[in-house]
């Protein structure tokens, strides 16, 4: 079968065939119009569109004109009616009517600026939302204690002289007695004679009171150094000089 086809499918030489298995393969799919096929084995190798009768080729379909118009389809020479016109020229639209705003019309009616601002919690006028004082009433708004209270709180005493009647005469309750915590200091110049009292006829007992008369006098120096040391009339001594 020397006069047999071949073809090249894949990048395979398939062959020999007869010439209704090498169309048998070109109706498959096999075999595209592009691939190489030649007749016996010493022929030349040939696109398959070459060979005549190989490859099929699709014939137009002829367009019909009333299936068309069922389809609802409009030839492009044919123009568009009038109510299918998608756009109207300009010149033929009608004018739009704007109404102009005047200085003397009146206002609107449910209309209300916004507000900027909110209503103090302590005398209820208006203030900035970001505010932390009221600029009316001098209340402060974050929970802290207003500058006029702050100040009520303060003591007229100082704690430089606190701190040296302290350092001194701080055993007898001097500093007590500047502060104007007088019971405070009395007790002080009355507790240093019972403990010795103590100490002479109960040993165990007096070392026990002398220990609560110095923490109690450490107290005093802590409060003290750090500003929290009250007076008679329980306002704390916060400024040194």
């Amino acid at each position: 079968m020397a006069d047999g086809w071949y073809c090249q499918i894949n990048g395979k030489v398939i062959g020999p065939l007869h010439s209704a298995q090498l169309k048998q393969q070109a109706d498959s799919g096999l075999l595209k119009s592009d691939s190489l096929v030649r007749k016996g084995e010493s022929g030349n190798w040939v696109a398959a569109k070459q060979v005549k009768g190989l490859i099929a080729t699709p014939q137009p379909v002829a367009s019909n004109r009333e299936d068309d118009d069922a389809l609802g389809y409009i030839q492009a020479d044919e123009p568009l009616p009038r109510s299918q016109s998608t756009s109207t020229p300009t010149s033929q639209r009608p004018p739009v009517a704007f109404e102009s705003s005047s200085h003397n019309s009146p206002p609107r009616t449910g209309y209300s600026q916004p507000s900027t601002g909110k209503a103090c919690p302590f005398c209820g006028e208006q203030i900035q939302y970001a505010a932390t004082k009221c600029k009316h009433c001098g209340e402060f708004l974050d929970g802290s204690k207003s500058r006029s209270a702050s100040q009520n709180d303060e003591s007229e005493k100082r704690i430089l002289p606190l701190f040296l009647l302290f350092f001194f005469l701080g055993f007898l309750g001097i500093h007590a007695f500047y502060a104007g915590r007088i019971f405070r200091g009395i007790s002080y110049l009355i507790v240093p004679v019972i403990i010795s009292i103590v100490l002479v006829m109960l040993p165990p007992a007096g070392i026990f009171f002398l220990l609560v008369w110095a923490v109690s006098l450490l107290s005093d120096f802590i409060c003290i150094l750090v500003g929290i040391y009250k007076d008679g009339k329980g306002k704390r001594i916060t400024k040194w000089t």
